[in-house]
């Protein structure tokens, strides 16, 4: 009788309200890559294959954000406590000065030279132009994802969990439905196949980007500054 008291102990409240969030945004970035190959089936073999080995660059960058976004987390939970809020900004301009400075740089290389990072992977001529042209677009997602996954973490570090839990649905319905429309040509759209999933994932970041910006303008403290 003891242990299920226990569970309905505060801390226990505030542990799950902090983890649910984080466990559901962890489940739906999954989510929306299961749908992309999926989806990708219908097109072909060659373009399974080939988004696998372009999303590498994307992965990399993505665990670099997550581990910048998680150190700057800890540093900002612990001025949240004193509630230094100015220290809280300079932490977040340091960390998003560092994403930025990261994603710039591959954006660049991922418009100039996108088919010199496929031949990292693969010498298949049909996987590098394919390859390419994904990586190309998707140089516009590098980009949000150096702010908007910082900023999120940031908001976390200060309790609101929830915001970056519906800012990344958002972004993953969207990304979601529109790999759906401009794969298969639907309502109207040009059947693009892997540049469509690119360009899909592109516009949903943008979206969530944008939605950053207006989660700062409405936040009384926790501002998006470089």
């Amino acid at each position: 009788m003891k242990s299920f008291k226990g569970l309905k102990d505060p801390f226990y409240g505030q542990i799950a309200k902090l983890v649910i969030p984080i466990v559901l945004q962890n489940l739906l970035s999954s989510l929306v890559s299961s749908a992309d190959v999926v989806m990708l089936n219908f097109v072909g073999q060659s373009a399974i294959s080939a988004v696998s080995l372009a999303s590498q660059y994307a992965h990399v960058l993505f665990m670099l954000f997550y581990g910048l976004g998680t150190g700057a987390t800890m540093l900002c939970a612990q001025y949240f406590g004193k509630k230094d809020f100015k220290a809280i900004e300079v932490v977040q301009g340091i960390a998003l000065r560092f994403s930025l400075s990261v994603s710039i740089v591959v954006a660049l290389l991922a418009l100039t030279i996108p088919e010199y990072m496929m031949l990292v992977f693969t010498n298949d001529q049909e996987l590098i132009a394919l390859g390419a042209g994904y990586i190309r677009i998707l140089s516009v997602c590098y980009l949000c994802w150096g702010v908007t996954e910082v900023y999120i973490a940031i908001l976390r570090s200060v309790g609101r969990v929830a915001i970056g839990t519906v800012l990344n649905s958002i972004a993953v319905g969207l990304n979601v439905v529109l790999n759906a429309i401009f794969i298969f040509g639907w309502l109207g759209a040009p059947k693009m196949g892997v540049m469509g999933v690119a360009l899909a994932t592109s516009i949903s970041r943008l979206v969530e980007l944008a939605l950053c910006f207006v989660v700062s303008a409405r936040s009384e403290h926790i501002k998006l500054r470089f």
